[in-house]
Parts: C-alpha cells; sequence; structure tokens
C-alpha cells in the first residue's frame, strides 16, 4: 500500500501529539495501595510471611489498612506547627466518643492547652488553645443530680496465668469508672478509668482462683456526684465470655473530623468539653517545652527522607496501640495489661520491648508487629517469661 507524502506527515505529526498527551497526564506515582510497598520492603515482608503466626492484614498485604493515614491529600507532606515536645499530660479517652469531658486544675496549665483529636479511620486532628483564664470562663453550678447505675454485668473471667475478671455497666450521664471489691468486705478498690463515659468496663486483676468476690460499682459525674451500685457476686471458679480472637478488614472513616470546644470554670476546676460528628479519641495536655512537628506526625524519624508524594504515614501511637482496637475489641476486654501508661518509677523496661518516645506501654510492648514465630505474637514466650521481663521477681 503506498502513502503520499502529505499522509505520512500527518500521521506523523498525529503520533506524536498522541504520545505528547500520554507522557504530561499528571501521574499519581505513590497512590494508595499496598502494592506499592512491596517495592522498596519487599524483602521485609518475605521475612516476617515465613514466620509462624503472621498478623492476618500483614498476610494479606494490606499495609495502609494500619501505616496509611486516611487522608485524600494524603500524597502532600502536611505542613509544620508547634506541637509540645515536652507537655504535662492532663487527660486522654482512648475509647470512640461524640463527647469527652476533663477536669483540671489551672495549675497544671501553663501557656497553651494542646488537644489531639482522632479517628478510628487514622484521622486526626491537633488543636492548640491559649491557657484559660479562670475569671473570663462560664461558671457552671453542680446540678446535684447522681448517676443512674444499670446494666451491671460479669462480662469476663479468665483462668489462663493471671485470675482476671472484667465488670461492664451504662450510666445515664457521662461518668466515670471504678469497682469496689473483696472476698468477705469491700476492701479493695480498682484503678479509676477517669475517661467520662456512658459505657463503663472496668477489669479486675490479680484475682484468686475458684474464690468468691463481692463488688459493687462506683461512678462519678463531671461535678463529683457520686453514685454507687448494688452489691453483686461472681466465682472465679467459672470461666464467663472467653472472648475469640476477631479478625475482618477494617474500613477506615471516609468523614471528616469536625470538633467543637467549650471551657467551663466549676468551682476551682477547669472543665473541658470536646464533641465531634463522629466516635473519637481525645488527649488533652499542657504547654511546657514546644518544637516543630508534622500533622500529622510520622511514626517514623526516616519521614523526611521519603519521596515528596509518599503517602502521610500513620504516628507511632496509632500504629502501635490506636489502630489495634479496629478488630481486637473483644480481646480488649480480657487484656492482662494496661496501655498508655509508663512503667512504675524504677522499672526497667527491656530494649525489645516497644514503648512511645515518652516511656508509655503499648500494644507492641508485648506483641511483635507483624510476624513472630511465639504464639499470640508475643515478643517472649510463653507468657510468664514476657511478664518476667519487667517484673523480674514474678514466680
Amino acid at each position: 500500500m503506498l502513502y503520499s507524502q502529505t499522509s505520512c506527515f500527518q500521521l506523523s505529526i498525529s503520533i506524536s501529539i498522541l504520545f505528547l498527551f500520554l507522557f504530561t497526564i499528571p501521574q499519581k506515582p505513590y497512590a494508595l495501595s499496598s502494592i506499592q510497598c512491596l517495592s522498596c520492603h519487599e524483602d521485609m515482608v518475605n521475612n516476617k510471611l515465613s514466620k509462624t503466626y503472621v498478623h492476618v492484614p500483614f498476610l494479606e498485604k494490606e499495609c495502609i489498612l494500619c501505616h496509611v493515614v486516611n487522608n485524600p491529600e494524603a500524597g502532600v507532606k502536611p505542613k509544620r506547627f508547634e506541637w509540645p515536645s515536652k507537655g504535662r499530660k492532663l487527660g486522654a479517652s482512648l475509647k470512640p466518643e461524640s463527647e469527652h469531658w476533663f477536669s483540671f486544675s489551672p495549675k497544671l496549665v501553663h501557656k497553651a492547652l494542646f488537644i489531639e483529636v482522632s479517628g478510628d479511620g487514622g484521622e486526626s486532628l491537633r488543636i492548640t488553645e491559649n491557657a484559660p483564664q479562670m475569671s473570663r470562663l462560664k461558671k457552671i453550678e453542680n446540678d446535684q443530680t447522681l448517676p443512674k447505675i444499670s446494666n451491671v454485668v460479669v462480662d469476663n473471667i479468665v483462668r489462663r496465668g493471671l485470675t482476671s475478671a472484667t465488670i461492664t455497666w451504662t450510666t445515664d450521664e457521662l461518668s466515670d469508672s471504678s469497682v469496689i471489691y473483696g472476698v468477705k468486705q469491700l476492701n479493695n478498690t480498682s484503678n479509676i478509668d477517669k475517661q467520662f463515659t456512658r459505657k463503663h468496663m472496668v477489669t479486675l486483676f490479680g484475682l484468686k482462683a475458684k474464690t468468691t468476690y463481692y463488688f459493687s460499682t462506683i461512678s462519678h459525674d463531671i461535678y463529683g456526684n457520686r453514685a454507687v451500685s448494688n452489691t453483686y457476686s461472681f466465682s472465679t471458679a467459672e470461666t464467663i465470655g472467653t472472648p475469640k480472637s476477631k479478625m475482618s478488614s477494617i474500613v477506615p472513616s471516609v468523614d471528616k473530623i469536625d470538633v467543637q470546644k467549650k471551657i467551663y470554670r466549676f468551682r476551682e476546676k477547669i472543665l473541658l468539653n470536646v464533641t465531634a460528628n463522629l466516635p473519637v479519641k481525645v488527649s488533652v495536655q499542657s504547654y511546657i517545652k514546644t518544637k516543630s512537628v508534622e500533622q500529622p506526625a510520622s511514626a517514623d524519624k526516616r519521614y523526611n527522607k521519603l519521596p515528596e508524594m509518599h503517602p502521610t504515614l500513620a504516628n507511632r501511637w496509632d500504629t502501635t496501640t490506636s489502630i489495634c482496637g479496629s478488630c481486637h475489641q473483644d480481646i480488649s476486654k480480657s487484656s492482662s495489661h494496661p496501655i498508655n501508661v509508663p512503667p512504675k518509677k524504677g522499672m526497667m523496661i527491656p530494649a525489645d520491648y516497644i514503648t512511645l518516645s515518652d516511656g508509655r506501654l503499648t500494644c507492641m510492648t508485648c506483641h511483635e508487629h507483624h510476624a513472630s514465630d511465639n504464639e499470640h505474637r508475643m515478643v517472649r514466650y510463653p507468657k510468664r517469661k514476657l511478664c518476667r521481663g519487667c517484673h523480674p521477681r514474678m514466680p
């Protein structure tokens, strides 16, 4: 077939225009796909996949579920702003709620309040508020109404290793949680969960086997009004509601967090109210010393070396604890160790037990991130050996 010079010239121009169009379409080099992770982390992934016990999302190569912030602009590095490198923790609400209350002394607030809000989908928001002046705050009065306690249930009794029992109840208003208990009299008190909530859960640790315990639940509202339930009992000879491991796909929330805050004065205390358009966790710190950080904060010191369009990584708190509750809600009820707390004074934490930068314990203090040859992906095995890492005098 013969072509005229004009036809060949036109064909050449058409092909040139087509190539020019294809190669000038804006490309997104780092789409939110876990497959992208393998291009840099393939050796690590293959090594972990050879282990006996593998985290299900990791096994399915769903890296973004735990490591990438769910942000429509995740390919754009967030701006820097001031956030405390050293601060005093005023309170933390780690159960997702749409409303949170915090009560603290104005003497604990230095220069500013720092409020961090995070959703289950990885989205987060940070708010800086100048230190409130007590004389300018709206004063609220005690409503003199006690919280109404109902639905008291012994939800879980675990007899593996350290015997424990989990007690749940509800209140008609936001209030804190604690339990008084004992064998013949109520002479023991649990730790007080200071988060104000309507759904309460307290786990009692170090119980004796095959023993009957009596208990009452206690809740204080934001004004300090104290309610005590009737006395109930349970026996550690029973095993109640032992939870089974449940793993399901995490569906990150696509909602944008919208937060409203109000600050009041109650007697000589500051009351901070934080409400959101979806269930969130909230932590509050006071200023001592700040540093310039990125929002959301990176979990990896190598963050600044990442390519310009790399998806924003979740912070260390999210990847070591916060995201765990998305799938392991039942397991958390029978957890044998508290999290988001510092080690006791004088306690030495082994180097292979991962903590947050300020020393707080997380889920990953006792468990491996991706995979392990130890059951339940424990850092050390068996469980008694794991506990002795921090408690060497434990029998």
